[in-house]
């Protein structure tokens, strides 16, 4: 038994020749089709820019990523548009892009129960989109909280085939805040083919509506597609999952001489990895010296017959670990290969921008259980205890509203963060929100954080009566001040509507009571009967850009 690996520049690439011993003598190459390099891009959060800008331009060039998605974001949160434009991910991956596994949320998870469904919702999500890849890529997000021990998540990650990692090992380019130029990203490209190794981008938000610290460079991004689509004889440039499958098949394969006559040729390839459907079942490209006189061959493995044509003495061809013996004879007519196109094709469809609506519903409290809502508002565990219910609305707006109850305690307040919240609220001066309080001494502080600065904001004041009724938030600093803890180091003074990432309400005091909460959004003009409530003075928890409790400053 015998494995021998290519580590260096592709020859056939470089016009040169390795010389092998004898007929039958077979080598894995380094990258699919014996390419000099690897590269790939690929990005996270499911965002809006990467289906409207970034896979068009991708698929228009043949160029296909992998796509960290959050398949339970959604619905008019900034950027995340998995739920509202799914069938143009489903359109992605049926072009040749590829969906890994973000979370459901971006959130972390509370307990257990939580980070299995978590991970394992998500992943269901998109097998029922990808149904031939088992194997998911797994991120868990920047910024999320996970209550939970390390073996539980890697529990989960196990059971639903979740590899957390990015893929294969590679030089990664670094894109969170930073504006690429186009001569930064041609580099990239020349860098991988000088050494002959495997590079990578993973985006936030790409294009002149980038998200979330994104690239907005568009000019830029679609020069490094064209860079890539120009070097393509050099640069396999594929999806991340693909590149991590080969490289394991690669590294993980045996090859073994089985017959080698002036008739026919036969090697098994197998491996230790599972390569079941839609695990490590990918095509690995390999290379093997065949009789001087063959000047083609027909190779089989399994029930499936390829013709390809011999080049000095060496056929090159796809195949697949365990997929049974390789057969290589001579003879059979090669297919003419296609003709280049000499333009683009056209640009697929891309998903309409949103409206932006005179009013924009932050919470409608539209949960189908008191689960969902408790996993979407969470507890502060610093804080006195709360309850939160759904109620049917009377008197209130909307259909459900959140009962709120405070417990008696001794830690001067009680709140509820809500976790799934990514809104651009920039295009509207004020918060609306329904509230009936129990009584009308305990401040409610309404607070939120900016999501690239982790500036955070917040408004108390006292209810004018314990009957039901309408209060407006003015979205500006004469009614929104910094907690009296925070001291951000990159806090600007200003604020910033267009990312809001953190939301909070909090009930100040330590007795019993209980607040009715319902429809809360952002609306564009005061309403002629609108109610701006007196300010007030509150305490509130110091909080870290994760939501957690921390030590006050």
């Amino acid at each position: 038994m015998r494995k021998m690996i290519i580590f260096l520049a592709a020859a056939a690439s470089l016009g040169t020749h390795a010389t092998w011993a004898a007929p039958g003598d077979t080598h894995i190459c380094k990258w699919k089709d014996n390419k000099v390099a690897a590269f790939s891009v690929g990005g996270d959060d499911s965002l809006r820019s990467q289906t409207t800008f970034a896979i068009p331009l991708m698929t228009q060039r043949g160029i296909y990523g992998t796509w960290w998605v959050n398949t339970g974001r959604g619905h008019d949160e900034l950027g995340f548009d998995f739920i509202d434009d799914q069938s143009y991910w489903v359109a992605a991956v049926k072009a040749g892009h590829d969906l890994a596994s973000h979370t459901l949320h971006h959130t972390g998870a509370r307990d257990a129960a939580d980070a299995d469904w978590e991970i394992g919702e998500n992943a269901r999500r998109i097998w029922a989109i990808q149904p031939g890849t088992k194997i998911l890529l797994f991120d868990r997000g920047g910024g999320t909280v996970w209550d939970v021990s390390e073996d539980v998540i890697q529990q989960a990650l196990a059971e639903y085939h979740c590899l957390e990692s990015r893929g294969a090992r590679a030089v990664d380019h670094q894109t969170w805040l930073i504006n690429h130029t186009a001569a930064e990203f041609r580099s990239y490209v020349d860098a991988a083919i000088k050494d002959g190794g495997y590079h990578t981008l993973i985006f936030h938000g790409i294009g002149p509506n980038a998200e979330w610290g994104g690239q907005k460079d568009g000019d830029a991004f679609v020069a490094l597609l064209d860079y890539l689509y120009e070097k393509k004889d050099l640069v396999w440039s594929d999806t991340f999952t693909k590149v991590c499958k080969y490289v394991e098949e690669r590294d993980k394969s045996n090859l073994a001489a089985k017959e080698a006559s002036p008739t026919r040729i036969r090697i098994g390839l197998t491996s230790a990895l599972d390569t079941s459907e839609g695990m490590f079942d990918n095509p690995i490209t390999l290379r093997t010296e065949v009789p001087p006189e063959w000047k083609t061959c027909t190779v089989t493995q399994g029930d499936v017959s390829t013709v390809y044509p011999v080049e000095a003495g060496v056929v090159q061809y796809s195949a697949v670990p365990n997929a049974g013996d390789i057969s290589i004879v001579p003879g059979g007519a090669t297919k003419p290969l296609p003709v280049a196109a000499n333009a683009l094709a056209p640009l697929p469809a891309a998903p309409p921008g949103p409206p932006v609506l005179p009013t924009k519903v932050i919470d409608g409290f539209d949960y189908k259980s008191d689960a969902q809502l408790n996993s979407a508002w969470w507890d502060f565990s610093c804080g006195n205890k709360t309850t939160i219910s759904l109620r049917p609305a009377a008197g209130s707006e909307g259909k459900q509203n959140m009962k709120y109850i405070h417990a008696a305690g001794d830690k001067g307040f009680s709140g509820r963060l809500r976790r799934n919240t990514s809104l651009d609220l920039s295009p509207y001066g004020h918060l609306s929100m329904w509230i009936k309080p129990s009584n009308t001494k305990d401040p409610i502080t309404f607070q939120f954080m900016e999501a690239i600065q982790s500036e955070f904001w917040e408004a108390s004041f006292l209810p004018q009566t314990t009957e039901g009724q309408t209060i407006i938030l003015p979205l500006t600093k004469e009614y929104f001040h910094h907690p009296s803890w925070f001291a951000g180091a990159e806090a600007d003074g200003v604020i910033d509507l267009s990312n809001i990432k953190l939301m909070s309400i909090y009930v100040s005091g330590n007795e019993t009571g209980a607040v009715v909460f319902a429809n809360i959004r952002a609306i564009k003009a005061m309403p002629a009967s609108g109610y701006i409530p007196v300010a007030a003075t509150a305490s509130t928890p110091a909080l870290t850009e994760t939501g957690r409790c921390t030590a006050k400053k």
